[in-house]
């Protein structure tokens, strides 16, 4: 931004001006930060999840086809009344 006219007063308010725009830029900085942080985090807990499903369903298998099973069922029942 160009001061035309440079009074004092339009002295300050362009420095003014500059330093909310570092500001917002800053702000925006740290937010795409902490967007990435949260988004790896998110994937991490979501793998461990699945691992850990997955171990109980190979180590129970039986009791994992039952309990699919009975959420299926109680799923159509209240699915099939509507």
């Amino acid at each position: 931004m160009e001061n035309t006219q440079g009074t004092p007063l339009n002295n300050q308010l362009d420095e003014q001006l500059e330093s909310l725009s570092a500001q917002v830029e800053a702000g925006f900085e740290n937010g795409r930060a902490r967007w990435a942080d949260w988004k790896a985090n998110i994937g991490d807990s979501a793998r461990n999840v699945s691992r850990s499903v997955d171990d109980c369903v190979h180590n129970h298998t039986w009791s994992s086809i039952a309990i699919a099973a009975a959420l299926g069922a109680c799923l159509g029942i209240m699915l099939g009344r509507r």
